[in-house]
């Protein structure tokens, strides 16, 4: 078996978008105060637009500098997936 050497830059350039009906990182409650958290290099946000939670996390670097712009274009497109009831 050949020595499996780590691949680290495989979640390079990466961002991560979400919707979900829970806030708190599926703890429910009210969204918290704080609406991003800055992790060495990486950033993690979660938002919340009428009922639903957005979230997007990945490289700081790729992140936008308008953050609120941001967060209503992700909320933006994911919401374009939704399909309504019957």
């Amino acid at each position: 078996m050949p020595d499996l050497v780590p691949r680290y830059e495989t979640r390079a350039e990466t961002l991560i978008m979400g919707k979900a009906v829970a806030s708190n990182n599926g703890k429910g409650g009210p969204a918290g105060a704080e609406l991003c958290r800055r992790d060495t290099s990486s950033l993690s946000c979660q938002w919340q637009r009428g009922d639903s939670v957005y979230s997007a996390s990945g490289d700081a670097e790729l992140f936008p500098n308008d953050m609120l712009a941001f967060m209503v274009s992700v909320a933006d497109l994911l919401d374009g997936f939704e399909v309504a009831g019957r």
